[in-house]
């Protein structure tokens, strides 16, 4: 996927204000780096604490560009325009925020990094934080300055995973894959947004990656915001797709 070239080009200056109080104590990132069903590629999720209390963040990112594409930047609170690839051919992503330019304060992830391995076997890419060209602050209320570190989650590859239905949003069909960790029966439940069961199919599988295709045949005319539950006899998971008309 093309990357465009966003309004960070490394030119930003530090925030060295002596308006600010700094503090030893980071503001940590949770960095979840998850292997996905499609081979060599790894979705790493950034998420954050205080995030109520949370008005600014910049940072940079390294990963090996030698052995790692950036396929994909999957916004959250922090937006396309919060981000820039001046220096993405060697490995560094350039992050800057601020509450300001968001329409509220969510909750929830931050940003998602997809990235290919140029070798199948690679292992699952490491990424860490870099002091150049931005150095790794969070601003919060009150006037205070944080350092920022990552604090990374390795996901297992032998548990219970549903991933999001591809495509979405769709017009006709989609396919919802999941990992099982163990044999046994499935249950896929899609309902719309009033709870209402849309359709309901049940399989049995053996441990490991599957997919499902939702098609007309069994969503029938619905349409819009629609959630999906899949259950086996010990993990349950419900995500959100979308169908357009």
């Amino acid at each position: 996927m093309p990357l465009k070239i966003g309004d960070i080009n490394g030119s930003v200056a530090n925030n060295n204000s002596s308006d600010l109080e700094n503090r030893t104590t980071p503001l940590l990132l949770q960095m979840e780096t998850e292997a996905l069903p499609q081979a060599s590629r790894y979705r790493i999720t950034f998420s954050a604490e205080q995030l109520e209390t949370l008005e600014g963040l910049q940072f940079t990112l390294q990963f090996d560009s030698n052995k790692f594409t950036l396929e994909a930047l999957n916004e959250g609170i922090i937006q396309t325009e919060n981000v820039g690839y001046s220096q993405l051919e060697e490995g560094r992503i350039l992050i800057s925020w601020n509450i300001a330019e968001a329409d509220a304060k969510k909750q929830g992830k931050l940003f998602e990094l997809i990235l290919l391995a140029n070798e199948v076997s690679a292992k699952a890419p490491t990424v860490q934080l870099i002091e150049q060209p931005l150095v790794a602050e969070a601003y919060l209320q009150g006037n205070l300055v944080k350092p920022i570190a990552l604090q990374p989650i390795i996901t297992p590859e032998n548990t219970f995973q549903v991933y999001q239905n591809e495509p979405n949003p769709f017009f006709h069909q989609t396919s919802v894959a999941f990992n099982l960790p163990e044999d046994g029966w499935v249950e896929l439940t899609v309902f719309d947004t009033k709870g209402r069961e849309v359709t309901s199919l049940q399989h049995f599988y053996q441990a490991g990656y599957h997919t499902l295709e939702l098609s007309p045949k069994n969503l029938q005319a619905a349409t819009g915001v629609l959630y999906y539950t899949l259950k086996s006899s010990n993990y349950s998971e419900t995500r959100k797709m979308i169908r357009l008309e």
